[in-house]
């Protein structure tokens, strides 16, 4: 299994939240509220849910 570090992870879902519209402010919350979910042990809520998002237009 590939690791990344925090901050790697963390700029990818902002970025990508970012591309698909969202503004800066609430693209680094939702990554914040994503990465948290991972950390506390909660998978289905974290980062894994960035495959159901829409493709960007």
């Amino acid at each position: 299994m590939t690791k990344y570090s925090f901050d790697r992870l963390h700029q990818f879902a902002v970025n990508l939240f970012i591309k698909i519209g969202c503004p800066n402010d609430q693209a680094i919350e939702a990554a914040n509220v994503l990465l948290s979910a991972d950390l506390r042990g909660v998978d289905s809520h974290g980062v894994a849910r960035l495959s159901g998002l829409p493709p960007a237009v």
